[in-house]
């Protein structure tokens, strides 16, 4: 898959298909766009992509930097390139783009991409202060020459799949739920650092992501998780928090990987959350926390042979 920003520019190639919008959480909602952008140019016999933002607009249109983002750039192109598209557009979301007219975006869409079609979903918004709506993205279609496919809402457990949900369920620690509006594991992916080796003094070491201070968290305390190492999975403990215990401060995402025993300095370690495990909290003693970790280990282990099973 190519991917492509303003830097470098498009490469125009007998049109495309085009899905549209911020894709924040990439959910169920979102893929569901995707896959319709790539039908649709799987029928016209030209290329799938997606037009999405580097960053989140939030952060440009409150002139706020508290706008966390789930997923960086290289991330979502993972995800995309695996819902099939053929390229992913990573717009810069400046102040002169955020006061493009709707008319100048829609414009936009069919110089630079020689779109043919987009796809949206049904509360898209576009244009300065959000003028533009699906409704009269299809009026700029036909005044521009491309189609406009909508798609229709997609529940999940009663309710409607959206970022702000799945924001929801990460700050409340519901990692089942996020999994499920997500159609994947929640998770978190960084190189892998050397820490102050509290785990490794206690018998248990840890491997500590180094993650963007712009990334969002998912709520602090204990969870089980599961990473892959070279093609083999192993279950873990993770702890998101400031590890209490030892009256630190900073905010640190740290795991023991449950059977490994080689090292991971140094690696890019991806970090897949399957179930809330307990809140993190102050101990006495070393020794009680100790205990406490292998109570932690023997519910991982738990969930992740039920989950295991689950898969087949």
């Amino acid at each position: 898959m190519q991917v492509y920003n303003r830097k470098t520019g498009f490469c125009k190639s007998g049109g495309c298909v085009l899905a549209l919008g911020s894709f924040d959480a990439l959910h169920i909602g979102h893929q569901a766009l995707i896959r319709e952008a790539v039908s649709q140019a799987r029928r016209r016999g030209v290329r799938a992509g997606v037009h999405l933002f580097d960053g989140r607009p939030e952060a440009v249109i409150s002139e706020k930097e508290m706008y966390k983002t789930m997923y960086d750039s290289g991330d979502k192109a993972q995800i995309i390139e695996q819902l099939g598209a053929d390229f992913a557009y990573f717009e810069t979301f400046d102040e002169a783009f955020m006061r493009l007219s709707s008319d100048a975006f829609a414009k936009m869409l069919k110089d630079t991409f020689d779109v043919l079609c987009v796809v949206v979903g049904f509360h898209y918004t576009f244009g300065y202060k959000a003028a533009g709506t699906a409704e009269t993205l299809k009026e700029y279609g036909k005044k521009y020459g491309f189609d406009v496919v909508v798609i229709e809402p997609v529940m999940q457990d009663g309710a409607l799949v959206s970022s702000t949900l799945v924001r929801s369920c990460l700050e409340g620690g519901d990692i089942a739920r996020a999994n499920r509006l997500l159609g994947r594991a929640y998770a978190l992916r960084g190189a892998v650092v050397h820490d102050r080796g509290v785990g490794t003094g206690m018998g248990i070491p840890t491997a500590n992501l180094s993650l963007p201070d712009s990334l969002l968290l998912p709520k602090r305390g204990v969870y089980a998780t599961y990473s892959v190492i070279d093609g083999k999975v192993y279950a873990g403990v993770t702890n998101v928090g400031i590890r209490p215990t030892f009256s630190l401060s900073k905010v640190v995402v740290e795991t023991h990987l449950l059977g490994f025993a080689g090292e991971l300095s140094g690696d890019v370690l991806s970090v897949c959350f399957m179930a809330w495990l307990r809140p993190e909290r102050k101990f006495n003693t070393k020794e009680e926390l100790s205990r406490q970790i292998f109570s932690d280990m023997d519910k991982a282990r738990q969930i992740f042979s039920e989950m295991q099973k689950k898969s087949g």
